[in-house]
């Protein structure tokens, strides 16, 4: 047998040591590299003195001085957050006591720079020949990356199941390779399909409003056509098993694949969204927008939008026509302004501050505009004035109304109003001349002193209200003018009533009633006495029922005894009759012995 050789001496030793030195720094150096590129550190706990070693790279992981000597286990205890503490540790224990080799947790722990870290552990319990736990040794892997990345799924997925959820929103996908179809329970129920039925291709497209189906498949196979490629939304009706007709908002999307070379639609995925009340609401905001449309037209109305911020003025064709501007034409807020005739500019903004002073954001207002074309036209602005979050105004909104012809109209009416008003007075003058022509030998008879009374109370009514100037029709105005040839200047007459505009037929038979009163007074009642005085009063009553009164008295005192006439003459049925009449109400008349009490009582005047 040939002798073997063999290493022999100190030489050979110190070589092979030398070996396993090596290896061992290699094994480490891979062991160390393997730990940096998982992000793990390796531990060994001591069961009977609760401590525990470490690699470098677990005591880094832990926020931790890296260090040879044992850590005691409060430490590491200590890093993990409460609410993760004790489930980690009662797994631990459970590991420890019971015939459990393996042991695997995930918690946080809050490293000593305050940033919070997710740990992964297992561990394996090292028992000696008796079974005694005396080792716990694992791994520990920083999987905090891992771990947000799947809560931010975790929160998309459910951001995503609320949208669906709450925009009624149903996820489809089709399989174009198999032709097979899987529709969300949502998408089911928008198209109204059985739940657990499986949805076909044929379905939908029955399903489809057959004058919108060509519209689909027009679109779909846009969508799939490679050189296309169409992410075009599109919106279309479905009619479901129950005859429902509903509206469907689509969007969808392919995914393409080469099969034996050619660029081919593999998938078709998308979303259906049941739109029906959008479309409702839609389409009666368009037709609110035709009836508006026609009302502007048909009222010749023009809408405006003034911006303060810009000094702009938002032109449409409507205002435009009105403003005697080519429909397309943009105005220029200087070169209208220029056209206001004189001093109407000055007025337009007046009434704009006096509302805004007032606390009214609305006001009306008329000016005369000199168009393109040098015609002056008369136009009603009604608008509203816009303010800011600082309640400060921003800039206003109304409409223009072209108001020429009715402005021409009330300058002819008032025109032939005056001409009436002059003929009236002519009238009367030649009635009175007539009479005193006629009662010439009795020019002091009292029956012609009051005709001629008459007939001056008659004029001077006429010319209250409808003289080339009427004065207000308010109650108070009429009364001053009637008792002014009375005595009204010698403090005779105590008058007291609200402000109250009557109609031209009420004002004018107050206006005669009141003469009639004055002067019957003035022959046989209080004013017959320097003593005697005369209360008018008019007040507003409320009756159960809610309802408004005009009550209005004529009390004499401090005159002569009052005696009831015996017949009824005509100023008494002028007082009695045609007043109640104007007014649709009672009157009635109260012969006391210290003085005549007249009272008229009727609905409030409007």
């Amino acid at each position: 047998m040939a002798n073997t050789p063999r290493s022999s001496g100190p030489d050979a030793s110190e070589a092979q040591r030398l070996a396993r030195e090596k290896y061992l720094e290699e094994r480490e150096e891979r062991l160390r590299l393997a730990e940096h590129a998982a992000d793990s550190g390796i531990w060994e706990i001591d069961i009977a003195s609760d401590t525990v070693r470490g690699t470098r790279q677990f005591f880094l992981i832990m926020g931790l001085e890296p260090t040879e000597e044992p850590v005691p286990m409060t430490v590491l205890r200590g890093l993990r957050l409460p609410e993760d503490r004790e489930r980690v540790n009662q797994g631990y224990t459970a590991a420890v006591e019971r015939s459990v080799d393996f042991y695997e947790s995930e918690y946080r722990i809050i490293r000593g720079d305050g940033e919070i870290r997710w740990i992964f552990g297992r561990g394996k319990v090292i028992r000696d020949a008796s079974g005694r736990p005396v080792r716990y040794s694992g791994i520990d892997i920083d999987v905090t990356d891992k771990k947000n990345a799947e809560l931010a799924l975790a929160d998309s997925e459910a951001r995503l199941k609320l949208a669906v959820v709450a925009g009624n929103i149903g996820i489809w996908d089709w399989d174009l390779t198999t032709d097979e179809m899987t529709y969300s329970e949502e998408a089911k129920a928008i198209y109204g399909f059985p739940a657990r039925q499986p949805v076909t291709y044929e379905m939908v497209r029955d399903a489809t409003d057959p004058r919108d189906l060509p519209h689909t498949l027009n679109l779909a196979k846009l969508s799939l056509d490679p050189l296309v490629r169409s992410k075009q939304p599109y919106e279309y009706r479905i009619i479901r098993s129950d005859g429902q007709l509903r509206w469907i908002l689509a969007k969808g999307e392919a995914t393409f694949a080469t099969i034996d070379g050619v660029e081919t639609a593999v998938r078709y995925t998308g979303t259906i969204q049941d739109i029906t009340d959008r479309k409702k609401v839609e389409n009666r905001i368009r037709k609110s927008e035709q009836r508006l449309r026609l009302a502007i037209e048909a009222g010749q109305l023009a809408i405006w939008e003034y911006d303060i911020a810009t000094d702009s003025l938002q032109n449409t064709s409507d205002l435009n026509r009105m403003l005697g501007f080519p429909e397309d034409y943009p105005l220029d807020l200087a070169d209208i302004r220029n056209r206001y005739m004189p001093g109407d500019q000055e007025r337009v903004r007046a009434a704009g501050e006096a509302a805004l002073a007032a606390g009214n954001r609305y006001f009306q207002v008329e000016f005369r505009f000199r168009r393109p074309d040098e015609a002056v036209r008369w136009l009603q602005l009604r608008a509203e004035i816009l303010l800011n979050d600082k309640r400060e105004p921003s800039g206003a909104i109304g409409v223009l109304l072209d108001v020429t012809e009715r402005k021409e109209a009330e300058e002819h009416r008032q025109f032939l109003a005056s001409e009436l008003q002059h003929r009236t007075k002519n009238i009367l003058a030649i009635v009175k001349s007539i009479a005193s022509q006629t009662f010439r030998g009795e020019a002091e008879s009292e029956d012609l002193k009051t005709f001629t009374s008459r007939l001056v109370a008659l004029g001077n009514a006429h010319e209250l209200l409808h003289g080339e100037r009427p004065r207000s029709t308010d109650l108070r105005e009429i009364v001053n003018a009637a008792m002014r040839p009375h005595g009204l200047a010698q403090g005779r007459f105590e008058i007291d009533g609200p402000a109250l505009p009557l109609s031209q037929r009420q004002g004018l038979a107050m206006s005669l009633a009141l003469n009639e009163l004055a002067t019957n007074a003035a022959k046989y009642g209080a004013l017959l006495a320097n003593s005697g005085r005369v209360r008018i009063r008019w007040q507003k009553q409320t009756s159960e029922d809610a309802s408004a009164w005009f009550v209005f008295t004529w009390k004499e005192s401090g005159g002569p005894v009052v005696v009831e006439p015996k017949r009824i003459g005509f100023g008494t049925s002028l007082i009695r009759e045609h007043l109640a009449s104007a007014f649709a109400g009672d009157a009635s008349f109260s012969f006391d012995k210290d003085g005549l009490l007249y009272e008229l009582k009727a609905p409030w005047p409007r």
